[in-house]
């Protein structure tokens, strides 16, 4: 997902008030992020002639009891999410980082799942602690053995701004150490993992082992606003709904069968199971729609025997197909049953290859309505009756 540009208008539209609304905020974030992340697969994802995923499918876990608040597994792979929103776009500092994230992603790590990214989500903003994340990110081009703290460079300095203590007064400073080079940095944040009941059971040496891992599948995802959020879902779902009408009845439904998933605790959601009443191709890919429609007529084709080239239309269709603008990727075939509507569109598929859409409403009243609505102007669309003169 493309990282969104936001300025004071965002942060003035999203503010929050502190305690309940925030928190109750910060739930609602969580699931249109989970209904965000299942649905962009979900309509993006190619569908076969038949109508199955082409591609195996993607499974979510909202409120895994394993560590971070949503896991997705896909063809061996995992992504686990921690997600937090910050309504007034303040900065994660790094010390905020180690105290408030890195703990419950560290409980998700299992060593034997090597393809694993770890995610935190926030509306908030990264704070002055780039090098420390590129310092992350390095120790995925390093292959820690058993003792991994021989990896580490401790002579070069590692720089970030430092966050003042919280509640002020003469707190001991999380940072305690002037300069911090990548093996002071490491073992840092090692400390403070080892007093948490996260690590509880593990050797030293296997915390040093699952927070390297941690660390170097480690992405801080600066994501869209809330109300940004909520409108990219019903942006794709316009797609994907049988009227544009329905996007909000639909949206609400799908968020309120999202939310039972999730209190049950750890049960896996799949896309097809929650989008299982909308479209499965989206209505604008008119790419895949054509390939789709040309897949089901060359079937139909051949079970019926067809012989296009001896069909009584034939000339009739090279004559409309002549008439017809061919930058308008839409030719609306009207006319009640049996005259002649299914053969005329065998002879379209195989005299006008490049075809985009080809629709057979029977309501030609519908077809008017629809025409007068735009449709004409956008797709170059005509109306004709496939009666044989």
């Amino acid at each position: 997902m493309q990282e969104p540009v936001r300025g004071a208008e965002d942060r003035e539209m999203t503010a929050t008030p502190r305690g309940g609304p925030s928190s109750i905020r910060g739930i609602l974030y969580q699931m249109l992020w989970a209904l965000n992340t299942l649905g962009n697969l979900r309509v993006q994802k190619p569908a076969s002639d038949n109508g199955a995923e082409s591609t195996p499918s993607v499974t979510l876990v909202v409120e895994p009891p394993d560590g971070g608040d949503q896991q997705q597994f896909d063809s061996g792979s995992r992504t686990v999410v921690q997600i937090k929103a910050r309504s007034d776009g303040a900065t994660w500092s790094l010390q905020d980082l180690v105290t408030e994230v890195l703990p419950d992603l560290y409980r998700a790590v299992d060593l034997t799942i090597p393809k694993t990214r770890y995610q935190f989500v926030t509306e908030g903003r990264r704070g002055d602690w780039s090098e420390a994340e590129t310092f992350f990110r390095s120790l995925g081009d390093r292959q820690p053995s058993n003792a991994p703290l021989g990896l580490l460079d401790d002579t070069k300095c590692v720089r970030f701004r430092r966050s003042s203590p919280r509640g002020g007064g003469n707190k001991t400073p999380f940072w305690d150490t002037k300069r911090y080079t990548e093996l002071a940095l490491f073992l840092r944040i090692t400390r403070h993992l080892i007093g948490l009941p996260v690590t509880s059971g593990d050797q030293e040496g296997t915390i040093h082992r699952k927070l390297w891992h941690l660390l170097a599948n480690f992405e801080f995802v600066e994501a869209a606003p809330f109300h940004v959020l909520e409108q990219e879902i019903k942006g794709w779902l316009r797609d994907v709904v049988p009227a544009v009408e329905q996007v909000d009845a639909h949206f609400s439904q799908i968020l309120v069968d999202l939310e039972k998933a999730a209190i049950q605790g750890g049960k896996p959601i799949r896309g097809e199971d929650l989008f299982k009443n909308l479209c499965r191709v989206r209505l604008s890919d008119t790419a895949r729609i054509s390939e789709l429609t040309h897949s089901h007529l060359s079937t139909c084709i051949a079970n019926r025997c067809l012989d296009l080239g001896r069909d009584v239309r034939s000339k009739f269709t090279e004559a409309v197909l002549a008439k017809w603008d061919s930058a308008g990727p839409v030719l609306i075939i009207t006319g009640e049953s049996g005259h002649g509507k299914s053969g005329s569109v065998y002879l379209f598929f195989g005299k006008r290859q490049g075809v985009s859409i080809l629709w057979q409403p029977l309501n030609p009243r519908e077809v008017m309505q629809k025409a007068s609505n735009g449709l004409n102007e956008c797709c170059g669309t005509i109306s004709w009756d496939a009666r044989v003169p």
